[in-house]
């Protein structure tokens, strides 16, 4: 289960997939099974049908690193929790077992799952929760990619408070 797609949560998911697919090649054994995954990527959620990760890639290409770093790094992350879905789909790992589509969401989970001794229990996102936050990005992208994308220093020092790609509850 990975609670949400910032990049200090994934990358040792990302090692961990990839240690499997190379033990797979040659044909070791697994360092741990794993039986399925919960992950809602950004394009599975946020930017279902929608351009917002291009445009959301496309306007930190075009901002400082020294101006964007915290929206580089949301951006980044998008683009490795994506990197996790197909590495789970390549490895043959059911994502999101028990929820309807690609999205985990309590509204399909609304009671907790034992797994043994394990009690998890899906607090978050609502598909309103969704559909606002994809409303959200919408908003925010129409009102600074143009100043961003022309290098305005005043909106670009700003751009760590763009919309969040999760929500602690995740």
């Amino acid at each position: 289960m990975l609670s949400h797609v910032d990049n200090d949560h994934l990358i040792g998911l990302l090692d961990l997939f990839a240690e499997l697919r190379q033990q797979r090649t040659d044909q070791e054994a697994e360092t741990i099974p794993i039986d399925a995954l919960w992950l809602n990527s950004f394009d599975g959620t946020i930017g279902a049908g929608t351009d917002i990760q291009s445009r959301a890639e496309a306007l930190v290409a075009a901002g400082s690193p020294a101006t964007m770093p915290a929206s580089s790094m949301a951006v980044e992350g998008i683009g490795e929790g994506n990197s996790l879905r197909l590495a789970a789909i390549d490895l043959g790992v059911p994502l999101n077992p028990g929820f309807a589509g690609e999205v985990v969401c309590v509204d399909d989970l609304p009671a907790p799952v034992e797994i043994g001794d394990l009690v998890l229990r899906v607090v978050g996102p609502t598909r309103t929760n969704l559909e606002e936050l994809r409303a959200q990005w919408l908003t925010w992208l129409e009102t600074h990619e143009a100043t961003i994308g022309a290098g305005s220093p005043q909106v670009a020092a700003m751009a760590d408070r763009s919309v969040r790609t999760s929500a602690a509850s995740w």
